[in-house]
């Protein structure tokens, strides 16, 4: 490609110079950094990662248990939207023995 090809494809679209836009990417870092660091969102980080772990593995159980197709779907749109309780009433009443 040529330099003109290279320029169209970068083009700024929101006419602020480029200096500006890093001043005003560094400024927002410091304002929102401090702020999310205040939150812990370390631990918050963990517990939605276990969450999500829990949910796979969780519908993967459902899809290879002996539940109808109806039953599948709504234990799985439980899971998927309201975990924190689809999740456990699964395992303890929808789970079919084998």
């Amino acid at each position: 490609m040529g330099q003109a090809a290279d320029t169209l494809l970068f083009k700024n679209r929101t006419n602020i110079p480029p200096q500006m836009e890093l001043f005003a990417s560094a400024i927002g870092t410091l304002v929102i950094d401090p702020i999310l660091l205040r939150f812990h969102t370390g631990p918050i980080a963990i517990v939605a990662l276990l969450i999500i772990i829990l949910q796979v593995l969780t519908i993967i159980s459902i899809v290879r248990g002996r539940l109808s197709l109806l039953a599948k779907v709504l234990w799985i749109l439980a899971v998927i939207f309201i975990p924190i309780l689809g999740i456990p009433l699964y395992f303890f009443l929808g789970r079919t023995r084998r």
